[in-house]
């Protein structure tokens, strides 16, 4: 069983009776080459799960072709939380190649449609990742988006504080244009009343306008 263990599940041979969910993301893997059904398949993995700490592991398994795994993508597994390095990669639970192919599709098609549901998708062919934030609160991502953004080289805390500073200009902005228009209206009222002249109205509307 222990041989069966390392082949079929993962990174070792101990029981895992006492194993909880996780998630592990595909940092490298060898290719798949031939026509073999299964194959042996070396995978680079960070493995994290609820008190346990994002963990390097490196894991061989005999690998069914139609759930070869990628760079990027988020394999579930059991993982043992005295010893991260001992885990089941839960192969039945992966989508097949055909299921995220189509995925992919819906994602691109999603991206292309500039969907702003917000969100990260399956890698796309050749590696490239459709990454769609349009209308999400970057202040409020969980843990699992912003681990995923930091495998792609983006600082999530980095994105939010610049989502912040627009949005304080954005506010700033406003406030500008109100300013103008109630100046506006007091210069309307000061013609009105015989104050200003016509003359001097337009000189005066043109500065507000330009400042």
């Amino acid at each position: 069983m222990g041989l069966f263990r390392k082949l079929f599940g993962g990174g070792g041979g101990t029981s895992l009776a006492n194993g909880i969910r996780g998630s592990a993301q595909v940092v490298a893997c060898s290719g798949y080459r031939g026509r073999a059904i299964w194959q042996q398949c070396r995978i680079q993995l960070v493995v994290q799960a609820d008190g346990v700490a994002p963990t390097a592991v490196d894991v061989e398994v005999l690998v069914h072709r139609e759930r070869w795994p990628m760079p990027g993508m988020t394999l579930p597994v059991t993982v043992d939380p005295t010893n991260p390095e001992n885990l089941r990669v839960e192969w039945d639970e992966v989508p097949s190649s055909r299921d995220r192919s189509r995925l992919t599709a819906e994602a691109l098609a999603a991206a292309m449609r500039g969907d702003t549901s917000g969100g990260i998708t399956a890698p796309l062919p050749g590696g490239a990742t459709v990454v769609n934030l349009s209308g999400t609160d970057l202040s409020q991502l969980s843990e699992e988006k912003k681990a995923k953004l930091r495998m792609l080289g983006i600082d999530p805390n980095a994105l939010a504080a610049a989502q912040g500073a627009a949005s304080a200009s954005g506010a700033t902005a406003a406030g500008g244009e109100e300013d103008r228009l109630a100046r506006l209206e007091r210069l309307a009222r000061l013609r009105d009343q015989g104050v200003l002249s016509a003359a001097e109205f337009e000189a005066e509307k043109t500065r507000i306008l330009a400042s």
